[in-house]
């Protein structure tokens, strides 16, 4: 842990007043100016613009000029400078007029709001405390003032035009992402719409075109851009040479008040949208991509609940593109509230120090060995009282040692290189533990197991957080490194038995867990604050001194058993320096699980979807978030969920419905029959792949959901409607998986179900494989059984099995033979039942018996032969011949 050193306390109170100063005074002077300049009135009743221009100007130079700029900052805040720069927008309310107000006019009063935003950058920027300040003390909440201030002038809303609309989001996002680039772009941009190309009015185009992005090829020429697809090709060129890997999202905040004034863009069905609405949408979409601390900006705005009704809203007037991009975007927002960290984790254990003065380090990657190295062992750190100046070091008998500081990453003074771009390293791990113990291979394992959502300390039954896919895979390791070793393997005693056995907490010195870091808005909203209540007084004092202060997070070590008593140790807090990102993604199956319970949800979703693409997202969704969280896949089967969802699939690809919907039907009934096709194949590929079986390498494959396999696989009433290709791949995965105790219902399907003869030979390659699994007494009768129930005729009832009068075999005489008669069997196909599409009774019985034949007439062994003497009752028939 790093000491918590003394920082610059920037109190936020406006009350507070300001130490007087000659730069005091001199930004005193430059404010009580502007302040008497918006006083004085000319002829249209406002202020003199390039008057009040230039005096705002002056006050950014001198934040600039200003050799103390933290305590000028302070000093701007407490001469209630943010309130003088809103009331300076606020003096021209309704000033803008696109009709009215001459081209000077217009771009003045954009000049006067970029320098206000110039203004407002300069004395945020590295100061954490103007930027709280303005937020949540300026006019009750600066931003929102601000963005009805703007309103009030007259910028945005239903009578823009796409000039005045470039020019108020060029900038709004310069000032984002402090890129007066962006403000040009905007420009440029808005220079392709037909409106503008109608116009004569080019005196923006004429200003931009030697700027250090403006195209230079004729492409760029706006005539010849007259699609929304080549205006897009054309924004999303020109940020690929604006925004780079050292971008940076700078000023989140105003983001929502640029999406506000973007939804207010008039959109008209068959008519191009300014192209300046896909440069906020694309820039915001890039600058999300680039960084994770942009990401996590613009996601704790709040700015996703505005764009997902819109991207979603069928009603919606956006385009094609513009479409495109919202959901794009949404999609990079949504990734922290629904992705899974599928990074490694790294865990290393060493030897004890007592068994050699070298010690060995391991490294395991993803739960499995992957290099060893040897070294010494780290020295102990010097004794605080080891000097022998002083009496006192002959008379102290204590052995106190100084304090050790442990960094996560490179601290400041042992960086290289210092500065914002500079340093890009990226920690994508979910949590670190450091164990005072040595830790075996079969524990490391245990604990990679649980996976990256798995917030603890490793003290309780650690079976009760394992998935389908953790639990089968403990399980094949403990039968291949430990086979008839219950007693003595670390898997079984973690899992069965409580963990804390193995590596009790004490022993736990650095626990940093995702979930355990706070910030200064987690004691103001969310979860965090609830819990944060519980504090006492000097727990609560040093978190609000941690974080309030200068805007640092705290990380909690997990270690200690109390909130309370980290916040009061040395070592039970970490502070995180250097504006690191820390990126906390919930999960879309922990959302569902807090909305309704997760089955519930899940399950409806899948009974909603009404075409091939929805269904196949439901499921697939609905798969992952159980295979993702113990506690959904305990929720399904105590449920009863693989039963309802089984039922749901039988209806969806017209295998008979077995849950009606409100509709009445299975919600699926226009769907065409190629659709029908496609969506069995895919909804079987994603059940195989749900409980185990590897598409890639299918000898890879085992069973993870013994459950789901039983109720959605073994089923052949859900799956026999399907398309040819799709009953191939569902017999395949017999052979794959080699189930036990399912040749009775292989059997029992011969008899109820018709086979056309082009995937027979598919069914009869897996019943062949799981017969020679299960080599039984039980399985031999039931074969038998078949072989006879095929080849019997029935006088008094009609076959079970449908036929054409045409295809069957002729039945015996029935004239009265003069002689006894030798009993016959017809084995030889007639030249209809080769041709016929569906095999018959007869044909599936001589199928069955061709392949009983092989196994018990194996050459080289008579076992099988024995085996079904002993086991099924045989009559041979010795004919007599009579003349």
């Amino acid at each position: 842990m790093s000491t918590r050193g003394r920082r610059h306390r920037s109190s936020t109170a406006a009350s507070t007043p300001p130490e007087a100063t000659k730069a005091t005074a001199e930004l005193q002077i430059l404010l009580d100016d502007l302040s008497t300049g918006l006083q004085k009135r000319v002829e249209d009743a406002y202020p003199d613009l390039p008057s009040i221009v230039e005096q705002v100007q002056a006050i950014r130079v001198f934040l600039i000029a200003s050799s103390q700029t933290s305590r000028s900052k302070d000093d701007f805040r407490h001469l209630h400078g943010y309130q003088i720069l809103l009331s300076t927008l606020r003096a021209f309310s309704g000033f803008y007029h696109p009709s009215k107000r001459n081209q000077q006019d217009k771009v003045r009063l954009f000049d006067l709001l970029e320098n206000i935003l110039r203004v407002l950058a300069q004395t945020f920027r590295d100061h954490y405390g103007n930027r709280r300040y303005f937020k949540r003390r300026v006019e009750g909440g600066g931003w929102a003032a601000l963005e009805q201030i703007i309103a009030s002038i007259g910028i945005g809303g239903s009578e823009s035009d796409v000039w005045t609309e470039a020019q108020l989001f060029g900038r709004l996002l310069a000032f984002a992402l402090d890129d007066k680039r962006l403000e040009t772009l905007c420009q440029i941009a808005a220079e392709c719409h037909p409106s503008r190309i109608e116009s004569n009015d080019l005196a923006v185009s004429e200003d931009v075109k030697d700027t250090p992005i403006a195209p230079q090829d004729p492409e760029f020429r706006p005539e010849n851009l007259q699609s929304d697809e080549q205006i897009l090709q054309l924004v999303e060129t020109r940020l690929q040479g604006i925004l780079r890997e050292s971008s940076l999202l700078h000023h989140a905040d105003i983001v929502p008040v640029i999406i506000d004034f973007w939804k207010t863009i008039p959109r008209v069905p068959n008519v191009p949208v300014n192209p300046a609405a896909l440069v906020v949408i694309l820039t915001l979409s890039k600058i999300s991509s680039i960084s994770n601390h942009s990401l996590l900006a613009l996601h704790s705005t709040g700015v996703l609940s505005t764009l997902l009704p819109l991207a979603f809203d069928n009603d919606s007037s956006f385009a094609a593109t513009e479409r495109q991009a919202v959901e794009n975007l949404c999609g990079s927002l949504m990734s922290l509230g629904i992705s899974s960290l599928n990074d490694a984790q790294y865990l290393v254990s060493s030897q004890s120090p007592i068994a050699s003065e070298f010690l060995l380090p391991i490294l395991y990657v993803d739960g499995e060995f992957a290099e060893q190295v040897k070294c010494q062992y780290p020295a102990p750190p010097p004794l605080a009282n080891a000097s022998t100046d002083s009496f006192a070091s002959f008379t102290s008998t204590s052995a106190k040692t100084h304090p050790v500081q442990a960094f996560l990453g490179t601290p400041q003074d042992l960086s290289t290189r210092l500065g914002r771009g500079v340093v890009f390293s990226r920690w994508s791990l979910a949590s670190a533990h450091l164990i005072e113990d040595v830790i075996s291979d079969d524990l490391v394992a245990v604990y990679y197991r649980l996976g990256p959502r798995y917030n603890g300390n490793f003290q309780d039954c650690m079976g009760s957080f394992q998935t389908y896919e953790a639990s089968a895979a403990l399980g094949m390791r403990q039968e291949l490194m430990h086979p008839g070793k219950e007693e003595n393997s670390d898997i079984l005693n973690a899992i069965r038995g409580k963990a804390s056995v193995l590596v009790p907490e004490s022993r736990i010195i650095l626990s940093i867990l995702p979930t355990a870091i706070l910030g200064e808005e987690d004691r103001l909203k969310g979860p965090e604050s609830q819990l944060l209540r519980g504090l006492n007084r000097t727990a609560s004092n040093n978190l609000f001194q941690f974080t309030h202060n200068s805007g640092t997070s705290v990380a909690i070590n997990g270690s200690t058993p109390a909130i309370n008593e980290a916040l009061t140790r040395a070592h039970g807090t970490a502070i995180l320096t250097g504006e690191p990102v820390v990126i906390v993604p919930q999960a879309l199956d922990d959302a569902m699980w807090r909305l309704g319970g997760f089955t519930t949800i899940g399950l409806k979703l899948v009974e909603a979807a009404n075409t091939k693409e929805s269904i196949v997202r439901a499921v697939e969704n609905l798969f992952e978030s159980i295979n993702a969280s113990w506690r959904n896949s305990e929720a399904m089967e105590r449920e009863n969920g693989y039963a309802i969802l089984g039922a749901l699939l039988r209806g969806k690809m017209g295998a008979g419905t077995v849950i009606s919907t409100r509709t009445g039907g299975s919600g699926n009934t226009n769907m065409s029959e190629d659709d029908r096709e496609k969506l069995g194949f895919q909804l079987l590929s994603l059940v195989l792949d749900f409980v185990g079986y590897s598409h890639e390498r299918p000898e890879e494959s085992f069973i993870i959901n013994p459950l789901a396999y039983r109720i959605l696989l073994v089923d052949f009433d859900m799956w026999r409607k399907t398309a040819s290709i799709t009953q191939r791949l569902y017999y395949k995965q017999f052979i794959t998986f080699g189930v036990n105790r399912i040749v009775k219902r292989f059997l029992d399907a011969l008899k109820a179900e018709l086979f056309p003869v082009e995937v027979f030979s598919s069914f009869m390659e897996a019943l062949t494989s799981l017969v020679k699994c299960n080599m039984t007494a039980e399985v031999f009768r039931s074969l038998a059984l078949f072989i006879t129930y095929a080849y019997h005729k029935p006088t008094s009832s009609a076959s079970r099995t449908p036929k054409n009068p045409g295809l069957t075999i002729p039945i015996r005489s029935g004239t009265i033979s003069k002689g006894p008669r030798r009993p016959t069997i017809s084995t030889v196909f007639d030249l209809n039942e080769m041709v016929s599409p569906i095999m018959t009774k007869r044909q599936l019985g001589n199928r069955v018996l061709e392949m009983y034949t092989e196994l018990l007439c194996e050459k080289g062994t008579t076992s099988n032969i024995r085996k079904f003497a002993r086991t099924v009752t045989n009559k041979v028939f010795t004919p007599e011949r009579c003349d």
